[in-house]
C-alpha cells in the first residue's frame, strides 16, 4: 500500500507541456523586471541582483533535500523535517496531472533559497468539473529584498496559469505555527495575491485508545463496516457522487491505499474513505521534540505505543478521501468520525494489511470535541486552508456557504 505508483494520477503530457511553458514565460517576465535598475532607488540590491529564477527538475533533488533540512515544520510539541527522498517529484504526480516546481538560487550556487509547486489536477469547483490546482512545498530562505521578486513570481504564476491553462481555483495550506509563512504571504500588506480563509482544521495525531473502552463490535463490524477489496466499489460510487458538490472534489477517483466504508443500520452509506500511508514519498523526521511530548509518549508505552526522540523516523498513516452522506447532521457527522477512528485502530484485518502500526492522522474538519474524543491517546495541531486570488482577477471569492467537509484538501499529500 506504499507503493508510490498507486498515487500517482494519470499524467496528461500536453498539459504538463503547457505548465513547463507558462512557468518559463513567468519566469522570463519577473526575470526581465527584476534586472531592471529604475525599479529599484539606488539600483538593484546585490542579492536582488544575483537572485536566479528557474524551474526545478529531478537534477536538483539533492538541493532539495538540503533546502528542507534547514526548514523543519513546528507541529505540537515538536520539529518535524519533510523527508522526501528518494523522488520529491513522486508526491507531486499523486496530487495532479500536471506540476511545476519553482526555485530561488543565488548567482552560480548549487543551493535553494526559494522553492515552490504548483500542481493542477481535473476536480470540481462551483458544482462543475473545472481544473483546479494546489500550491504547496514553499520554503523560503530569501531576503527582505529577494522575497518580493519571489511575491511577483508567485503573483505572475497565478495569473498565468489561471489565464492560459483555464485553473478554476487555487488552494493551499500552511500547518502548524508556520508563522513565517503567515508573516510573508497571509498576512503582508499590499501583497501581489490574496489568500483567502476557507477555515481552519486539526489534524489529530491519535495514538490507541483505553481497553476498557473497547466493546464488543465485532458483529457490528461485520455488518456495517466494509474494507479493502469489498469496499472499493461502494467507495467509488460514494466518492464519485459526493465529490461533484466539493471544492476541489477529485474527478479521478483515488486509488491508494485501503478502502473503508460504514453503512448505518438500513445499510445506507454513511461515510466513506481510504486509509492511506504515503511513507513511500514522504516520511516525518523529528528534529526536536518538548518535555511534555517526549513523557506523553513515555508514559504511554505500556500500551503499547513507540516512544520517540529526536532523529527518529515518524511512520504515519492517514484518513483520506472522508466523505459524509449528504444529509447527515454535524452531530450525525461526528458520531460517525468517531467510529470510523475507532474502526481503524481495532479492526483486525486493517492490522493484518500493516496498517496501524504507530499513529492514526485524522484531518478534523467537523470540530470533534474532547469529550467525543475522550479516552483516546491524541495531540493536534492546526492546519489553516486557503484560497489564492491574484489581485487583477477581480472580486473576492465567494466562501460564505462554503463548508470546511466539503473542500477536497487530503493532508497526505502534503
Amino acid at each position: 500500500m506504499s507503493d508510490a505508483s498507486s498515487w500517482c494520477l494519470d499524467q496528461n503530457s500536453t498539459l504538463q507541456a503547457d505548465l513547463d511553458r507558462v512557468t518559463d514565460l513567468a519566469i522570463e517576465k519577473i526575470t526581465a523586471r527584476k534586472i531592471t535598475p529604475e525599479k529599484d532607488r539606488g539600483g538593484l540590491h546585490p542579492d536582488r541582483a544575483r537572485l536566479v529564477l528557474s524551474r526545478a527538475a529531478s537534477a536538483d533533488q539533492a538541493s532539495i533535500e538540503a533546502l528542507f533540512a534547514k526548514l523543519p515544520v513546528r507541529f505540537s510539541g515538536m520539529e518535524l523535517l519533510y523527508d522526501r527522498t528518494p523522488d520529491f517529484f513522486s508526491l507531486l504526480r499523486a496530487r495532479g496531472n500536471a506540476s511545476a516546481v519553482i526555485a530561488a538560487r543565488q548567482g552560480s550556487s548549487r543551493e535553494l533559497w526559494g522553492l515552490g509547486s504548483v500542481s493542477l489536477r481535473e476536480g470540481y469547483f462551483g458544482g462543475v468539473e473545472s481544473r483546479v490546482a494546489y500550491l504547496g512545498d514553499l520554503r523560503m530562505l530569501l531576503s527582505r529584498s529577494t522575497a518580493r521578486v519571489w511575491r511577483q513570481l508567485y503573483n505572475q504564476l497565478l495569473q498565468d496559469i489561471a489565464n492560459d491553462l483555464g485553473v478554476k481555483g487555487f488552494l493551499t495550506s500552511i500547518v502548524g505555527d508556520n508563522t513565517g509563512a503567515l508573516r510573508s504571504l497571509v498576512s503582508r500588506r499590499n501583497n501581489e495575491f490574496t489568500y483567502e480563509p476557507l477555515g481552519r482544521l486539526r489534524l489529530l495525531g491519535i495514538l490507541g485508545r483505553f481497553s476498557m473502552l473497547t466493546n464488543g463490535r465485532r458483529k457490528l463490524d461485520e455488518e456495517r463496516v466494509l474494507v479493502g477489496e469489498n469496499a472499493e466499489a461502494e467507495f467509488s460510487r460514494f466518492y464519485s457522487e459526493r465529490a461533484r458538490t466539493m471544492r476541489h472534489g477529485w474527478k479521478e477517483v483515488p486509488k491508494a491505499g485501503v478502502a473503508v466504508v460504514l453503512k448505518n443500520r438500513f445499510g445506507a452509506t454513511k461515510v466513506s474513505a481510504r486509509l492511506v500511508s504515503p511513507d513511500a514519498m514522504k516520511r516525518m523526521r523529528i528534529q526536536s521534540i518538548d518535555w511534555k511530548t517526549r513523557l506523553l509518549f513515555q508514559t504511554l508505552r505500556a500500551t503499547g505505543v513507540q516512544p520517540i526522540a529526536a532523529g527518529s523516523s515518524v511512520t504515519t498513516t492517514y484518513l483520506s478521501w472522508v466523505c459524509f452522506g449528504a444529509d447527515m447532521s454535524p452531530v450525525e457527522k461526528r458520531h460517525a468520525m468517531i467510529e470510523l477512528i475507532d474502526v481503524c485502530l481495532e479492526d483486525l484485518r486493517l492490522k493484518e494489511m500493516g496498517l496501524m502500526n504507530w499513529m492514526l492522522f485524522v484531518p478534523d474538519t467537523i470540530g470533534l470535541s474532547m469529550r467525543e474524543l475522550g479516552g483516546r491517546f491524541h495531540y493536534s495541531t492546526p492546519v489553516e486552508l486557503f484560497e489564492v486570488r491574484p489581485e487583477t482577477t477581480g472580486a473576492p471569492l465567494d466562501l460564505r456557504s462554503q463548508i470546511l467537509q466539503d473542500v477536497g484538501f487530503e493532508m497526505s499529500l502534503i
